[in-house]
């Protein structure tokens, strides 16, 4: 028996079942290991001099976001945000008195682009910090 059914009469009659549609939640992979580790760091520098140290970061910026819509009653499920190759790398530094300029890449990060960024960017932090400064 073939049997037609319009996708709007399934959703009004979820809808009806108590049922919404939605994006799934995201977050990230950090576990309470993670975060246990990041506040005994914080725990141990907290009375540290920053003044002559230099952070570094990196962010990657999805191209693409999840537009996919999943039925659920009452809370949904939590879905962890798995690594995306379409994504734009933005690197940057900043310390107590300024910041580098941004580097834009889409390369996966290794050893050797990591130092070769590095590199490029020394000058700006010896104009903002001098010879005596560390990571």
């Amino acid at each position: 028996m073939d049997l037609e059914v319009f996708y709007m009469t399934v959703s009004r009659y979820l809808g009806i079942l108590g049922y919404k549609k939605s994006l799934s939640r995201a977050t990230l992979m950090l576990t309470a290991i993670h975060k246990q580790k990041c506040i005994k760091w914080m725990q141990k520098y907290i009375n540290d001099d920053w003044s002559t140290t230099f952070f570094l970061d990196e962010i990657a910026f999805q191209l693409f976001q999840n537009t996919v819509k999943c039925w659920h009653k009452e809370i949904w499920s939590i879905h962890f945000m798995p690594k995306d190759r379409a994504k734009i790398f933005v690197w940057d530094g900043f310390c107590v008195k300024d910041k580098t300029s941004l580097f834009y890449f889409c390369q996966i990060m290794n050893a050797e682009f990591y130092v070769e960024i590095l590199e490029n960017h020394i000058s700006e932090i010896d104009i903002m910090l001098g010879d005596d400064w560390w990571l």
